[in-house]
């Protein structure tokens, strides 16, 4: 069997060297077929911010209970003024 060379390849294969098509290589640059690989890690975004952070904040039935007190002191049954139960909340 025959042994290959640099120019004419004598494979046991039997492909020629000279007969193989043309190879294209992207060195540093931007090759459309290619996914992009940006990674976030970040917890919001614009859009997320407020429902997820509102999501956060009434899992704990503790605030559901102070949202629930703060908007019965707007009714004028409440033996409270308004801004008492409000001013905290700036």
């Amino acid at each position: 069997m025959p042994t290959g060379s640099v120019l004419g390849c004598s494979c046991p294969s039997g492909h020629d060297a000279s007969a193989q098509e043309l190879r294209v290589v992207h060195a540093n640059g931007h090759h459309s077929n290619y996914i992009g690989n940006a990674t976030r890690t970040t917890k919001y975004t614009v859009l997320t911010f407020l429902p997820i952070s509102l999501f956060e904040q009434f899992r704990r039935i503790a605030n559901v209970y102070f949202l629930v007190v703060a908007a019965l002191s707007l009714t004028p049954f409440s033996p409270v003024r308004p801004w008492t139960t409000w001013a905290p909340l700036a």
